[in-house]
């Protein structure tokens, strides 16, 4: 069984940048919503659980529906002024 929070610790590792991290079942249920120790966040938890609750599935479902096109969506990135949110599909997360 893996270990959400070694994979969510390894992911803050990955790059200093890294301010946040969700991990969602393919269900899109989420299983982990962390902000890395000593980071303040942008917006409040409540906010962040929400937007990926909402938005992960609307827009990995419809960035799929171009796979008979253009095949398997590697990642999807939404980029702010301020952040940016990237989802890996896995098995890239690891």
């Amino acid at each position: 069984m893996v270990d959400i929070k070694e994979v969510t610790e390894n992911i803050f590792r990955l790059d200093k940048r890294i301010r946040y991290v969700p991990i969602l079942n393919p269900r899109y249920d989420l299983l982990e919503s962390k902000m890395k120790e000593g980071v303040s966040s942008l917006t409040p938890a409540q906010t962040d659980r929400d937007f990926m609750k909402m938005a992960a599935p609307l827009m990995i479902d419809s960035a799929e529906k171009l796979r008979p096109f253009c095949g398997a969506m590697r990642r999807l990135t939404v980029r702010y002024i301020r952040s940016s949110w990237r989802c890996i599909e896995p098995p890239y997360i690891c």
